[in-house]
């Protein structure tokens, strides 16, 4: 049978005995498929609010060491899917072949949507992520790894827009790198960058998992123009082609596509 097929078959098995566990709890504790719809009457002690009001009243508290929006849990709806994608994108990556004491570096780990799970799984000080917005990532550090009781783990974190991993500690190499929903929002140049930094600082053997994969040319036979330094576009060209096929080569190369949160939406039969 093929991988694709075993896995998916898995998935389901895994989604249906969830759904199992699920029902099973809701009739224990004495709930059927309806509401009592009790949050929506009043005088009973439970009064929706908005995420305005909630900061609002946070904002009146004047003993507070941390962002009201971070409290009001605003940064949870910055991504383009929902919060629980993270953890389904961890389990992903642990099926693939995640080791506990494998080092991981995820590349744009916003605030940590992904990395909470990550830092809780690797062995203390195994976790590298970098990020260029600072809110996201201040976010996470001081919202996110307090609340999971996660500082002592020694994460390293990096406020950094152009691929600098040469500022992690020294000759830090990786197992497995991610990169989800990152070369969709790059132009050729950074997307190149990107890679070749990735390619420095994985492990050989390593694996790239990415959810949107720039084409991987592997012929530097462009022409281009000499550019100001004396150099050319036709050897950049080059230049990325001969790292693309090493990267094809040496490194394993996952692509994500789509990925289901489990339980969420893969309800089995």
């Amino acid at each position: 049978t093929h991988p694709t097929s075993d896995a998916s078959a898995a998935a389901k098995a895994r989604s249906a005995a969830q759904h199992k566990l699920i029902k099973r709890l809701l009739v224990d504790a004495g709930m059927n498929d309806r509401t009592n719809q009790i949050h929506l009457k009043p005088g009973l002690g439970i009064f929706p609010q908005t995420m305005e009001k909630v900061m609002g009243k946070l904002k009146e508290n004047k003993g507070l060491k941390v962002s009201p929006e971070y409290l009001a849990e605003k940064h949870h709806f910055q991504y383009g899917s929902p919060w629980a994608m993270g953890r389904a994108h961890v389990e992903l990556i642990k099926r693939l072949g995640l080791q506990t004491n494998h080092t991981l570096l995820e590349i744009a780990c916003g605030s940590l949507r992904s990395g909470v799970h990550y830092i809780r799984f690797l062995d203390p000080g195994h976790y590298f992520c970098i990020e260029r917005d600072e809110y996201s990532l201040r976010a996470g550090i001081e919202y996110e790894l307090p609340l999971h009781d996660l500082l002592r783990r020694e994460p390293n974190l990096l406020l950094d827009a152009h691929f600098s991993l040469s500022r992690f500690k020294p000759h830090a190499l990786f197992d497995v790198v991610t990169a989800m929903a990152v070369f969709i929002h790059l132009d050729k140049e950074q997307q190149a960058l990107a890679l070749r930094r990735i390619v420095q600082r994985l492990k050989p053997g390593g694996m790239l998992v990415v959810s949107h994969m720039p084409p991987l040319s592997t012929s530097g036979t462009s022409r281009g123009r000499t550019g100001g330094s004396g150099g050319s576009t036709s050897d950049t060209a080059s230049a990325t082609a001969a790292m693309n096929r090493r990267l094809l080569a040496e490194f394993r190369l996952r692509y994500m596509g789509s990925v289901d949160m489990e339980p969420f939406f893969s309800k089995g039969p």
